[in-house]
């Protein structure tokens, strides 16, 4: 399954001291908020979201990254696309 969601434009995810924060520059803001704390497995979860949309692609690196099972990975994954949507840094870019 691909999902189509795209980015919004001037989102940046950073590390700072440690811990990982999606920053919403120049006016994206407008979407959804100015930064949000990502714990170490949504900054993964958002880099390879970047390079690909194949949920299935996604979910078995995440199990190998992590060493944990795929269906734990693709529920937690799909939860954080929910989350990411909702706070409006993701949006639907059309369906296949």
């Amino acid at each position: 399954m691909k999902l189509n969601l795209a980015a919004r434009k001037g989102i940046l995810l950073e590390k700072v001291c440690g811990k990982y924060l999606l920053v919403a520059t120049r006016m994206e803001h407008e979407y959804c908020p100015y930064g949000s704390l990502l714990n170490e497995t949504a900054a993964y979860y958002w880099n390879v979201l970047c390079e690909t949309q194949d949920v299935e692609e996604i979910v078995s690196r995440a199990a190998v990254h992590f060493n944990v099972p795929q269906e734990l990975v693709r529920l937690d994954f799909l939860r954080f696309v929910e989350c990411m949507k909702e706070q409006g840094y993701l949006y639907e870019s059309g369906l296949e």
